[in-house]
């Protein structure tokens, strides 16, 4: 399980200059039918971490109310042939 998109906020993303595109989408949370959410724009950037880059990744920007953090990393990045994942005990 995890996250379907990278999520971003927008404080971070203006930051950052990054060109900002108009995106209006509704987000929800595992088995609601109702949004919690809603997307404010999307990004597209390169994002590494560690040894492991995406280029030209799609990242929805929420608004800094929404997002506690400043970066959720989704399934996108995880699912890239260079992105292991280890379980921890």
């Amino acid at each position: 399980m995890g996250s379907s998109s990278c999520l971003r906020k927008k404080s971070i993303a203006q930051n950052f200059g990054l060109n900002i595109l108009p995106c209006k989408k509704d987000l929800y949370s595992f088995n609601l039918l109702i949004p919690v959410t809603q997307c404010i724009s999307e990004t597209i950037v390169d994002l590494q971490i560690g040894d492991v880059l995406g280029n030209n990744m799609y990242v929805l920007v929420l608004p800094n109310s929404t997002q506690p953090v400043d970066l959720l990393v989704g399934r996108p990045f995880l699912d890239l042939p260079l992105c292991c994942l280890s379980k921890g005990r």
